[in-house]
């Protein structure tokens, strides 16, 4: 399972100006919402809660997302975009 910081560091990679921001955001959000529409459907208790943890990983990066987008659209006018970017707001 993929860290929180590792799904932010996957995603800004992606991010090369203002719009990138709110399509990855949107990005978290679907996967974060699949997990959620998923679990509820699983039968198997064990694969419910591998969802739902899945789910909450997506939860926290979106969150943590959301608090540093001023950071990140700082780092866009900067001129830093991808590995650079990600350094620059979370490193």
């Amino acid at each position: 399972m993929k860290t929180v910081l590792e799904i932010l560091e996957s995603q800004l990679r992606t991010v090369h100006c203002e719009e990138d921001i709110q399509k990855a955001i949107d990005r978290i959000k679907n996967r974060m919402f699949h997990y959620r529409r998923e679990a509820k459907k699983a039968a198997v208790l064990a694969k419910k809660l591998s969802l739902d943890a899945q789910g909450k990983q997506f939860e926290k990066a979106l969150r943590k997302l959301r608090l540093s987008i001023f950071d990140v659209e700082d780092a866009i006018a900067a001129g830093k975009t991808g590995d650079a970017l990600f350094d620059e707001v979370y490193g």
